[in-house]
């Protein structure tokens, strides 16, 4: 049994509440809910799928679930087995249970909640019921989290004759979250590609000032940006407050609102339908009707090309109320912490394209590659990932790979072995687009391949091959070796684009075919493959 069952029992007569997260959205969503049902005087009882053992779901009467949708429409990490302990058939019916389940997700992607649907559709497989109808919910979750919960209050607690709702406020906020804010200072910034790069990519350190910060290498961290001010100052144009807005309220200063509290480089479905609730634009409704082009229109879009293609009379006040709040970005920590205490590096990417013959940018990666610089102050909290950790023991052998800035968090695992003196035993597989532009660390992986801190480094570069060539086809040149690292007990990381993560995973179920593993899926149950994959 690979749960460690925790050790709130759930009594017949309890709610049991579910979550599966990655950033704590869910897990937040979820707290939430306990505490609301609790002070309304309703037992609830709040585990993370983590933790929960799926065999004792035929126990249970009552369950919500909350669960977020990552990677290729995969539930987070730390809900992989509770999923995969679903799809068996050890569990058995579940007729006697009724439930409810709220998806979080991104309408950005294809496969927007859909880790939350599956679940949805395999509880009534099984036998369940829904008392409520699932609720998807977008970035912006807060509204459509708390009706859920609000409703699905009204449904349980009228069987128990709790018909009155005392406490009525279901909160959200991000501070709900309880995460610490850490101070630094950049100390050094430099550029890890060659001028021809494509997309350069920078290395940066932060000396952490703030007292009583820890990490463990497979962390992250969230940092709040500061939005492009070329592209606040192309929106202005769009909007401009009337003479009664301008000279008080909030809408005084419209600018630094674009710039520091709102989303303007990226678009979600919610900030396009409550933009149609005051355009009513006929082009707009049918975007929306469509799914297939409204989720490539999402991809790329950012706010100025949702007011450029759908022009209509805004006023300041209206145009505030649509985009939702500015949200932290993730980076992982591409140090170990035992090298250099104190100290965090990054590597971060500057996402900067053209659509429809118009510059486009990432407020996060342009914000902190060209707005910081050493001496620069940077504000940060932690971004725990535990599964996503190296094995207790070092002995274990691991197997990484990666693209591009994935190998962040591999430089990390790197670190923290050759502090631990671990030789052999470690293998990456990392690819990018050109050897001569896009290399990444390269001395650093020589010194560690000299020291035998790496065992074998594999490196590919894709435009540098015809047939390209990609990380999937160096396991595949490898797969007896594969094979063999895995008998010893091996686990498998895996960091990179949702893409390369796709890919990786589908070609690691046809190697293993034959062998003596099956799938994947067997490696996850035992927590021998972990993906951080975006």
């Amino acid at each position: 049994m690979f749960w460690k069952w925790n050790k709130k029992s759930v009594k017949e007569d309890e709610l049991l509440i579910l979550f599966g997260t990655r950033s704590g959205n869910s897990k937040m969503v979820a707290k939430q809910a306990e505490q609301f049902y609790r002070k309304n005087g309703v037992k609830a009882t709040c585990v993370n799928m983590s933790k929960y053992n799926a065999e004792k779901l035929p126990e249970v009467k009552k369950l919500l679930a909350v669960v977020s949708t990552h990677g290729e429409g995969e539930p987070p990490e730390q809900a992989q087995k509770f999923f995969l302990k679903m799809t068996e058939k050890g569990i058995g019916n579940l007729s006697q249970l009724k439930y409810s389940v709220c998806a979080l997700g991104d309408s950005g992607y294809e496969q927007f909640c859909k880790a939350g649907k599956d679940l949805d559709e395999r509880l009534s497989r099984m036998g369940a019921t829904p008392v409520l109808p699932r609720m998807d919910c977008d970035v912006e979750f807060s509204q459509n989290a708390a009706q859920w919960v609000r409703e699905s209050f009204k449904v349980f607690s009228s069987k128990n004759g709790h018909q009155k709702i005392v406490e009525g406020a279901v909160n959200f906020q991000k501070e709900s979250k309880n995460r610490p804010q850490f101070s630094a200072i950049i100390t050094e910034k430099r550029k890890l590609t060659a001028d021809s790069a494509q997309s350069p990519v920078y290395h940066i350190s932060l000396k952490v000032e703030s007292k009583g910060f820890s990490y463990k290498a497979g962390d992250s961290i969230e940092i709040l940006p500061r939005n492009p001010e070329w592209l606040a100052n192309k929106i202005l144009e769009q909007v401009q407050p009337s003479s009664t807005e301008s000279n008080s309220g909030p809408y005084s200063d419209l600018k630094l609102f674009l710039l520091e509290k709102t989303e303007i480089t990226r678009l979600n479905a919610g900030t396009v339908k409550r933009y149609q609730k005051i355009a009513k634009l006929e082009q707009l409704e049918k975007l929306l009707n469509n799914q297939t082009a409204l989720t490539e229109y999402l991809a790329q879009s950012n706010l100025l090309d949702l007011l450029l293609d759908f022009p209509c009379s805004i006023t300041a006040k209206q145009f505030m109320a649509i985009p939702p709040k500015l949200t932290p970005r993730i980076y992982s920590i591409a140090s170990g912490p035992q090298l250099n205490p104190g100290t965090i590096d990054l590597t971060v990417k500057t996402i900067r394209y053209q659509f429809k013959n118009l510059p486009h940018e990432g407020s996060g990666s342009v914000f902190i590659n060209e707005d910081l610089h050493p001496g620069s102050p940077l504000e940060f909290s932690l971004e725990k990932n535990p599964e996503f950790r190296l094995p207790k023991d070092f002995k274990t052998p691991v197997i990484m790979i990666g693209v591009g800035t994935g190998i962040a968090p591999f430089r990390a695992f790197l670190q923290e072995r050759s502090a631990h003196a671990v030789q052999n035993g470690t293998w990456l597989i990392w690819g990018a687009k050109k050897q001569a532009s896009d290399s990444l660390y390269k001395e650093e992986l020589e010194a560690f391949k000299n020291n035998r801190t790496l065992e074998q480094l594999d490196t590919v570069f894709s435009k540098d091959n015809n047939p390209r060539k990609y990380v999937q086809d160096i396991l595949t040149e490898n797969r007896k070796k594969l094979v063999k690292w895995l008998e010893k007990g091996a686990h498998i990381y895996v960091c990179g684009s949702i893409a390369m993560g796709k890919g990786v995973k589908s070609c690691l179920n046809q190697l293993l075919e034959g062998s003596g593993f099956t799938s994947v899926e067997e490696l996850q149950k035992e927590s021998k493959y972990h993906a951080d994959i975006y």
